[in-house]
């Protein structure tokens, strides 16, 4: 029983407390997810400002010290191989800058690294001096050993042209004796004896040019070992002995020349071989310092290679901090998600399930229903059904509706017997209109027949005196069987007759009233114009006026009694207006689907006064007329669905401007 008053309490709430109360229910599990939302955002908002601020900076700042850690290491490589003491300095001063850029770019590391790479940075500037230095030094002693070498081939092609020439000396000595021992000449024992001396003159001169050789081959040796760097201190040494023996043994070869002062230039020449070997500041210096220079350029690349390894070291501890944070980081995002992703589910499965009960058991029992029964009423009234029954009712909001609705279509029932009635009255009274209409513009035209009614007496008087003199000589001529000359009176007065007619005729087209449901067909505007002319000629050609038609046809939509109204009734205002030597010109001009029309004259222009209201009725500035011409113009070219507008020449002289739609298959018909 409890739970049936309950129920029946929830249908007596009314349909705004349901909505209000299924609103405010979804309003709170949206802010559940809403609240659930927002805290995962804001954890991945600090993830990504973590990686925006902090990890991609400083991934960033790694890789591009990384980049221009690669180009020192090649520039280093680069200057350890310099050619010369120019691409040198250029490799130091690249070498710097990087150096400056990697201390630049590490503002982006943290204090704690930034503080590390400065030290490192210091270090490398410190060795790249000691590099230069090293470099410096091993440049200067190349080009003391390149000297050394140029000294000892120097010498020894001295001491290879002397020996040449000491070579022929002994032949041409030889040559000689033995011709002198040919010849018998002097004592033979005496020439034999110095044959001999000869002999062991060069046989010494021989020997000496070995141990020169020897020398020569010595000592290119060591300087080739120097550039190869395979000398140490002890190799300096011992080439110290082995020129120390050699010299012995030069100076016991030497000593038994000394009684052929022809070698003195060998003696010479080796003993400053044996002297760039020995002496303390020459060769010996050169190749102790040659060995030191290499052993501090050797230590100074042992250092780079620290220095450079110390630089990836840190570089890795770096990144492998940075990526370890920004694991923690997604972990602890991943939990995040997870915690927030079921409470977000088990919010929206609470409400789908409240979504399912307030659709089952409020909106299809107490809202659908009842609205599908109050819109067929609706729709029915929409159709013209003002008679519908609206079958809702109840207490709540639809109810209200209902009934307001009730009252709402017994008003409408009302109202449209009120508009059905005001309906029959205003067509009753627009067929009073169009019919006074009709009659005002069958009086206008009266009017213009009255303007004219005198001339055209006179015009139709005169044919018809014609007319009876030609009878008149025709009966006479028949009296004198004068048939040739009878007929030809007869076919002028035929001619006479057919004038009167046309006259008459055009006259009785002019008056015949327009009837309101002629349908619209082709109309040839040039013989419009001409027609319109020939109608007005009593007047035109008492005030000489002229008419100048555009060469060709325009054929436009419309009939021939509205347009022919129209013509007349403008340039009978261009004629009025003007006077004697009136010129009105028409022009036409395409433009898209209609013909622009324009028929100006040469009289004084529109009066300023009057412009507001000349197309309206009962304006005029004439002394004598009614002042309905233009604005019936007007009607009749709506009607023809085209239209009347007044305009200025470029004389400021007064233009009427007609608009007709152009002939089309449509119109045709």
């Amino acid at each position: 029983m409890k739970n049936i008053t309950l129920w029946q309490r929830l249908r007596q709430v009314s349909i705004s407390t349901s909505l209000r109360c299924a609103f405010l229910m979804g309003a709170l599990l949206t802010l559940i997810v809403s609240s659930v939302s927002l805290y995962s955002w804001h954890e991945q908002s600090s993830q990504i400002r973590y990686s925006l601020d902090e990890y991609f900076p400083r991934i960033h700042s790694a890789f591009l010290i990384e980049g221009n850690l690669n180009l020192v290491v090649d520039q280093l490589n680069e200057f350890l191989q310099a050619p010369n003491t120019t691409v040198r300095l250029q490799l130091r001063t690249q070498i710097i800058q990087h150096l400056d850029t990697i201390e630049r770019l590490s503002r982006g590391l943290s204090s704690r690294e930034r503080q590390q790479l400065t030290v490192i940075l210091r270090d490398s500037r410190s060795l790249l001096s000691e590099l230069d230095r090293a470099l410096y030094n091993m440049f200067l002693l190349r080009e003391k050993v390149s000297e050394l070498s140029a000294r000892i081939d120097w010498l020894h092609d001295d001491f290879t042209t002397e020996l040449n020439s000491l070579v022929q000396d002994f032949t041409w000595q030889q040559g000689t004796l033995l011709d002198q021992i040919a010849s018998r000449q002097g004592d033979t024992a005496q020439y034999l004896k110095r044959s001999r001396e000869v002999q062991n003159e060069q046989q010494q001169v021989y020997t000496l040019a070995r141990i020169e050789n020897q020398i020569v081959d010595d000592l290119r040796d060591r300087l080739n070992e120097l550039k190869s760097r395979r000398d140490d201190d002890t190799q300096v040494e011992t080439h110290l002995r082995y020129f120390e023996n050699l010299k012995k043994t030069a100076d016991e070869n030497i000593r038994m020349l000394d009684d052929w002062p022809g070698t003195i230039t060998l003696r010479q020449t080796i003993d400053e071989l044996l002297d760039m070997g020995i002496v303390k500041n020459k060769m010996p210096d050169t190749m102790r310092e040659y060995v030191a220079a290499q052993k501090a350029l050797e230590d100074a690349s042992r250092t780079r290679e620290a220095t450079l390894g110390r630089f990836r070291t840190l570089l890795e501890a770096q990144l492998g901090s940075t990526h370890q944070q920004m694991q923690m980081f997604n972990q602890r995002m991943e939990q995040i998600v997870r915690v927030s992703g079921g409470l977000i589910l088990v919010a929206t499965a609470l409400a789908l399930l409240l979504a399912w009960v307030f659709n089952h058991y409020f909106i299809r029992s107490r809202l659908v229903k009842r609205f599908t029964l109050l819109n067929q009423a609706v729709v029915q009234i929409g159709l013209g059904g003002t008679e519908t029954t609206i079958p809702v009712y109840g207490n709540d909001e639809l109810g209200r509706i209902a009934g307001l609705l009730r009252h709402t279509l017994g008003q409408l029932n009302v109202q449209k017997q009120q508009l059905e009635q005001e309906i029959t009255d205003r067509k009753v009274i627009e067929a009073d209109l169009r019919a006074t209409q009709d009659e005002l513009i069958q009086t206008a035209k009266l009017a213009v027949v009255g303007q004219t009614m005198t001339t055209l007496a006179h015009e139709i008087n005169q044919p018809l005196n014609a007319l009876s003199m030609y009878l008149f000589t025709a009966r006479r001529a028949i009296e004198q069987t004068q048939k040739e000359q009878a007929s030809m009176m007869l076919g002028k007065a035929e001619g006479v007759i057919s004038r009167i007619d046309a006259i008459i005729r055009s006259l009785r087209q002019f008056t015949r009233r327009a009837e309101l449901e002629t349908s619209l067909h082709a109309v040839d505007l040039a013989q419009m114009f001409s027609a319109a002319w020939e109608l007005l000629a009593m007047r035109h050609r008492s005030l000489q006026a002229t008419l100048v038609l555009p060469q060709g046809t325009a054929t436009v939509s419309g009939d021939e009694v509205r347009t022919q109204q129209v013509l007349v009734n403008v340039l009978a205002n261009a004629l009025d207006v003007c006077g004697q030597g009136a010129v009105i010109t028409v022009n036409w001009q395409m433009q898209g689907k209609t013909l622009n029309v324009f028929i100006g004259d040469n009289g004084p222009g529109w009066p300023e006064a009057l412009l507001p209201s000349l197309l309206k009725p009962f304006t005029t500035s004439k002394e004598v007329g009614l002042g309905i011409g233009l604005s019936i113009c007007v009607s009749l070219m709506e009607q023809m669905k085209g239209e009347l507008r007044l305009a200025s020449t470029m004389t400021r002289n007064a233009c009427v401007v007609l608009q007709f739609r152009l002939t089309d298959v449509e119109d045709a018909k």
